[in-house]
């Protein structure tokens, strides 16, 4: 499924759920960010659109974005402050704490495909 169809979806299901916000989780190696794969050196080139269209929905007050990742603690604080101007996440946090949130509330790999 590509993205902009998965976001229409994810709007008409929010319509017919009768929801009043959505949450949506970001990954940053590969998706958000080009990687470098040079250790100590942060990448910080966006994809092409990828900034504005995370700008366009930072203003979407349904839309609550939060930041998972696996980087390492001082990676993850160089990451917010270069998203910290017009890309507002309101949650940080690793791959290993998502992943038991979405096991908490029942959600398997099978029902994200």
């Amino acid at each position: 499924m590509g993205v902009t169809r998965a976001i229409i979806n994810s709007f008409a299901y929010k319509i017919t759920k009768n929801w009043d916000t959505m949450y949506w989780a970001f990954d940053i190696h590969g998706s958000i960010l080009k990687p470098n794969y040079t250790y100590g050196s942060t990448p910080d080139e966006f994809y092409p659109m990828a900034k504005e269209t995370l700008q366009l929905i930072s203003n979407y007050q349904m839309v609550v974005m939060f930041l998972y990742t696996c980087s390492h603690s001082n990676e993850v604080a160089e990451y917010v402050k270069l998203f910290e101007t017009h890309i507002h996440f309101k949650y940080v946090m690793r791959t290993q704490m998502f992943l038991l949130i979405l096991m908490v509330m029942g959600v398997t790999i099978k029902n994200l495909i």
